[in-house]
């Protein structure tokens, strides 16, 4: 995963450096990034494996609440990489919360935090029912 993280960070030097007014670059670095993230997820889906291999209820419960979060965190990161690509490519407009002199949530973007918040409150069911068991 360094090795990774290393690379993605010299694609993006090399690239960034060679057009520095290039904002398409970035079309090119998402899907760059969602492989390596990709890869995260699948490695923690691996270990939520062997942990629940463990056989006490206790272990399995939490191995259940680790994978519903890595399934929950794909799909929050396909929602922001798709966002972000969209904004990229030319999908322009912001929703001004706090009025037109505060901070823009960009209209592409909107689903994911939708679901960032869902994700926060799912969690926190969850886990005040793992507490009453």
């Amino acid at each position: 995963m360094i090795g990774g993280l290393l690379g993605i960070v010299a694609f993006t030097v090399i690239g960034g450096l060679s057009d520095p007014t290039n904002q398409d670059f970035v079309l090119y670095l998402i899907p760059v990034i969602a492989f390596w993230v990709a890869g995260i997820f699948a490695l923690q889906w691996r270990a939520t494996r062997r942990e629940a291999g463990n056989g006490s209820p206790a272990a399995r419960m939490g191995a259940d609440l680790t994978r519903w979060n890595i399934k929950f965190g794909a799909v929050l990161c396909v929602a922001i990489f798709a966002g972000v690509f969209a904004f990229y490519a030319g999908a322009r407009g912001a929703l001004y919360p706090l009025g037109e002199s505060g901070p823009g949530v960009p209209y592409v973007l909107v689903p994911a935090v939708a679901l960032a918040f869902y994700g926060a409150a799912r969690t926190i069911n969850l886990l005040r029912e793992l507490d009453r068991d």
